[in-house]
């Protein structure tokens, strides 16, 4: 394989990784959900039409189980972290220092927007 296509090629499942758990996060917690709409289980207990009695106990529930979610989460970021340094790394051997600073500010852009949503 050409040392191109090699770098194309990790780019690209560097950039899918970070989509997938991108959306992934954000499919579990993601920035809608804030005391506006009743907390992070608030959009939920509205869209499965949840009633008194079952609220309280689908949200210990979910509660409950939040450091484990969490644990996975920064499990799954600890290895995007490590895999996202040792492509930079790479990156930066072959990038001009303009090209990476661009890079690195496409990125911050990304997860921005991923972050925050599409603007309203």
């Amino acid at each position: 394989m050409s040392y191109k296509l090699g770098l194309a090629l990790t780019c690209a499942l560097n950039f899918a990784a970070g989509v997938g758990i991108g959306v992934s996060v954000d499919r579990r917690c993601g920035p809608h959900h804030g005391p506006k709409d009743g907390g992070p289980h608030g959009g939920m207990s509205r869209s499965l039409g949840l009633d008194a009695d079952q609220e309280p106990v689908v949200r210990a529930i979910l509660d409950k189980h939040r450091p484990e979610f969490d644990a996975v989460r920064a499990e799954e970021a600890a290895k995007l972290a490590a895999v996202r340094d040792a492509t930079d790394a790479e990156l930066k051997t072959v990038l001009r220092p303009e090209q990476y600073a661009r890079l690195l500010e496409m990125r911050k852009d990304f997860e921005r927007h991923e972050r925050e949503g599409p603007p309203r």
